[in-house]
């Protein structure tokens, strides 16, 4: 926690807890197991992060995995505290459009901010002058859910998403989760800069050795995915997920910001799951 401060040259500095890594670090080095309790209980120390955040009447803005950080009780238990406050804003200080504004990372963020990304299916971007900003961290929140779960239930880290990353798929099919438009803008742009990436445009990615083509591919599929999430895709839920689980996280990153719950609401149904897991 927190153990004092210190005030130099205008500037305020906190003494904090040293963690031993984020959790999104540990899970990717297989540097942390746990028991679905144990998965459970980090998810509800995150929300209740997010809940004191909220009572402040603050946006985190920035919720994802890596942004959790580990650390360990007097009983030796994993705890998990959220940190990195860089882009949180105070609801009342600021504007509302300085609220909407972009900002976070695309895979963790709400559909409604990835329109602002200039997506063309803006009616999606449902609510963004009433809805507070807080359902937005409760979408992120959602996805982290995912991630301690898949990693709990199958041993291993997986970037959410990922599982829709195929690349095999042909350019030109659109095949997939990659869009046909938005890989043929992706690959013009990329060719502006290195003319001889189009020079293997039919063939599929696994037939060429560029690494500059490579690396277009992973920007063809970033670019589809935002659209795609917008349009509604979600990272799968493990098949040992339980059901009571799978709908609260299935209720996290619900399209429409309004119905998903609250960070209160949240913090019982994990306190209910967590007691009928122990």
């Amino acid at each position: 926690g927190y153990h004092g401060f210190a005030h130099a040259n205008d500037t305020t500095y906190l003494l904090l807890e040293m963690c031993f890594g984020n959790l999104q670090s540990c899970m990717r080095k297989g540097e942390v197991s746990f028991s679905m309790l144990q998965a459970l209980r980090i998810l509800r120390h995150v929300i209740q992060g997010l809940q004191h955040l909220n009572e402040a009447r603050i946006s985190h803005r920035d919720v994802k995995s890596s942004n959790v950080l580990l650390t360990r009780d007097d009983k030796d238990q994993i705890v998990g505290k959220l940190g990195d406050l860089g882009v949180s804003k105070t609801y009342n200080t600021v504007q509302q459009s300085q609220l909407e504004t972009f900002c976070g990372t695309p895979r963790w963020m709400a559909p409604e901010k990835l329109c602002l990304m200039g997506s063309s299916n803006t009616d999606l971007a449902i609510g963004l002058g009433s809805t507070s900003p807080a359902k937005a961290d409760v979408y992120s929140f959602g996805i982290v859910a995912w991630e301690v779960i898949f990693y709990c239930v199958n041993g291993y880290y997986l970037l959410p998403f990922d599982e829709y990353q195929n690349k095999s798929n042909s350019f030109l099919s659109g095949s997939g989760i990659y869009d046909s438009l938005t890989c043929s803008t992706v690959f013009n742009d990329a060719s502006n800069e290195d003319p001889t990436i189009l020079d293997q445009s039919n063939s599929t990615l696994e037939s060429s050795n560029s690494l500059a083509r490579s690396a277009v591919w992973d920007r063809c599929f970033e670019a589809s995915l935002y659209s795609q999430i917008i349009s509604g895709a979600r990272p799968s839920l493990p098949q040992d997920c339980s059901s009571s689980l799978a709908d609260l996280i299935k209720e996290c990153w619900s399209g429409d910001p309004n119905a998903r719950p609250t960070f209160s609401a949240i913090s019982k149904r994990l306190e209910v799951l967590i007691e009928t897991t122990i």
